[in-house]
């Protein structure tokens, strides 16, 4: 046995050596340049680069009529709520129409961010990354303030006098923490532009502070708020649960446009961020676009809570016809709730009003077995 696979190896390194051996050498022609074609090569690599760059190309104006077109949409929406609102604002009397008004207010940076056509100047980023990273960061805290304040007034029944002592802690709250998460990038590496977007720089660098800034007042500020305002809005249905709900005001399922938009927006804008930022990674087109629509209809969807409530359009409505009435003409379930007494007696004594100022009204018979 040993004999034979001796005998093979030995075969096998012999007729190698002859392979070897009778091997022609390689022709003249395939070592001349010149037999190469040069013109077909450079040419089908000229048609791959322009097909790439003309796709390249097609997707950054789609993006961009993409992101100016929502943005419009959502700037004359924006306009037009804002003014209308300041204009009756004494009128109204809705501490929940001022808050929306203050959500606004504060998306208004992240809006204007998108008209401007991204540079790599680093000065142009040290204007444009800070009034995004604000405007991101204050919309969180004042739809959080919104539901905080929509849960308390719904399980204490609070009215318009109790939360006028609130607005001046709700302006400090609402501001201070966008202003403080947009400065403070600058003690660190600053903003910079990163794959067609001004943002918190984290390129090339391995520096704990950097890391620090976008987790800590970034990331985890959005985590937590998207988080918190879940929970709020949790808590609220499932207190009105407990009750046979017999009527509400529009303003009040209106004010759930808040919650959801946001809950809808911030994941994909946390997933972009880190992706394009920490990963240092391009974004997928499809993904791109899913952003841009979010991001830019924000300011629209919010307006919707105006636009749709019956006593913001009866105001609307009162401004055109430039009526000289010193009230508004508000549809007759907008109007300011009968007194309890008053109230259980034209409804045979069936429903009670557990919030005046969204006016729900549960059957007071279940109302007497829960309280």
């Amino acid at each position: 046995m040993q004999k034979t696979m001796h005998l093979r190896q030995s075969f096998k390194k012999l007729t190698i050596t002859k392979l070897v051996c009778s091997a022609k050498k390689p022709s003249a022609k395939l070592l001349n340049p010149e037999s190469l074609n040069f013109d077909k090569l450079k040419n089908s690599t000229i048609m791959s680069v322009r097909n790439y760059l003309e796709d390249i190309s097609h997707e950054l104006t789609v993006s961009r009529t993409v992101s100016i077109v929502c943005t419009l949409i959502s700037s004359v929406f924006i306009i037009i709520v804002l003014a209308l609102y300041f204009f009756w604002r004494k009128r109204f009397r809705n501490f929940f129409f001022e808050l929306g008004s203050l959500v606004l207010i504060a998306y208004i940076p992240l809006m204007l961010t998108a008209f401007v056509i991204n540079s790599d100047e680093s000065a142009l980023c040290n204007i444009y990354g800070p009034l995004r990273v604000y405007s991101n960061i204050s919309v969180v805290f004042w739809i959080g303030i919104l539901a905080r304040t929509v849960q308390v007034t719904v399980k204490k029944n609070l009215d318009e006098t109790d939360l006028a002592p609130w607005k001046t802690g709700y302006l400090l709250v609402g501001f201070v923490p966008g202003v403080l998460s947009a400065v403070m990038p600058f003690t660190g590496g600053g903003y910079a532009f990163i794959h067609d977007y001004c943002w918190i720089n984290l390129l090339g660098t391995e520096d704990f502070i950097d890391w620090f800034l976008l987790l800590g007042f970034y990331v985890l500020p959005k985590i937590i708020g998207t988080l918190i305002i879940i929970g709020y809005a949790i808590d609220t249905l499932s207190y009105l649960r407990k009750y046979a709900i017999h009527r509400t005001a529009p303003e009040f399922k209106l004010l759930v446009i808040y919650p959801v938009v946001f809950v809808l927006y911030n994941p994909v804008d946390l997933f972009v961020r880190i992706y394009s930022t920490a990963l240092n990674q391009e974004v997928p087109y499809w993904l791109t676009l899913v952003y841009l629509l979010l991001r830019q209809l924000q300011g629209f969807f919010y307006c919707l809570a105006f636009v749709l409530s019956p006593k913001f359009r009866a105001g609307c409505w009162k401004l055109c016809q430039r009526r000289k009435n010193d009230e508004l003409a508000v549809p007759e379930e907008m109007n300011d709730p009968l007194p309890d007494q008053q109230r259980s007696s034209l409804l045979g004594e069936e429903c009670v009003t557990i919030c005046n100022i969204f006016k729900i009204e549960v059957k007071k018979s279940l109302y007497q077995t829960i309280g």
